[in-house]
């Protein structure tokens, strides 16, 4: 991971005449195994992005980091997150242990984002089970397997009809919109 710090990122948001950013986590997702610790972890982060935001109102929003695959822990986070900390959406992963987004285990999860109109920032995180020998592709995972994944998911979210069911949530898909579909 590259470092970071807030004064090289507001440095770099005035070199750049950027107005202001919305911080989310980035990958690796948080999930290790443990739901509650991962619900914990979650937690950390969003207290400690939203202190940020309090210090830099003007400069700085973000997106919550939520504890998937837990979907009562990621509906009380959002609850939490949203309500008490002023998050301005949630950031979530391609797929949490496999679990990809147009899964029917994210059904209330969606509807509660639905219900608050919510921003819905996707990234990439690596499938389950990926090709490490005898393939470029996954190895080099921000080149190929990135964006194969982000597919996977928009591909999931559409067949399943999540995205019909919960026209209200405002996705955000990186990285150019995947692979055209």
């Amino acid at each position: 991971m590259p470092a970071w710090s807030e004064e090289a990122h507001l440095e770099f948001m005035r070199q750049a005449q950027i107005d202001y950013t919305v911080l989310s986590p980035a990958t690796p997702h948080i999930y290790n195994g443990d739901e509650k610790l991962s619900c914990e972890v979650a937690r950390e982060i969003n207290e400690e992005t939203a202190a940020l935001c309090r210090k830099y109102p003007d400069k700085f929003g973000f997106a919550a980091a939520l504890p998937f695959p837990s979907s009562e822990g990621s509906i009380a986070e959002i609850r939490y997150a949203m309500d008490k900390l002023g998050a301005l959406g949630v950031k979530v992963p391609s797929n949490a242990g496999g679990i990809y987004l147009g899964d029917a285990r994210w059904e209330a999860v969606f509807a509660e984002l639905n219900r608050r109109q919510a921003l819905i920032i996707l990234h990439p995180s690596p499938a389950r089970e990926l090709p490490r020998k005898g393939t470029v592709t996954g190895q080099v995972m921000a080149l190929f397997e990135y964006p194969a994944d982000t597919t996977r998911t928009v591909v999931n979210l559409l067949a399943s009809g999540m995205l019909e069911r919960y026209p209200k949530v405002r996705l955000v898909v990186p990285h150019c919109g995947s692979f055209p579909i």
